[in-house]
């Protein structure tokens, strides 16, 4: 999990904003800034301060990496995220959702969750 999320954001570090914008068009219809604006509301949305945003954070690598867990993160993956976020690169933090499963019966499952665990 942690060597694809990596690549992940090796992927889209040094990415442009248009190239970004472009490919997030092709997946919802629209780019990023129209869709952000309409779930910010007018009042509340500056596009010249999210395009400055998008373009710091493609350019520095500073992303919030979230893993998402099984149905508990083992003591193995919580050491291993405590570690790169207390001894690696500065411009990124891992973070990791455990999901609270209940089983009733012998097939409904209820998911309670997520709690964030960094």
């Amino acid at each position: 999990m942690i060597g694809q999320i990596l690549e992940y954001a090796a992927y889209l570090w040094n990415m442009t904003y248009e190239d970004l914008d472009s490919r997030i068009r092709e997946k919802i219809g629209r780019g990023r800034a129209d869709a952000m604006a309409e779930k910010t509301g007018e009042s509340q949305w500056d596009e010249k301060a999210f395009h400055e945003g998008v373009i710091e954070t493609l350019k520095g690598g500073t992303f919030n990496l979230i893993i998402i867990a099984v149905d508990s993160i083992n003591e193995e993956l919580r050491r291993i995220i405590n570690y790169l976020n207390e001894c690696g690169n500065a411009s990124f933090t891992f973070h990791a959702l455990d999901r609270v499963l209940f089983r009733i019966l012998s097939d409904t499952r209820i998911h309670l969750g997520p709690v964030v665990e960094h």
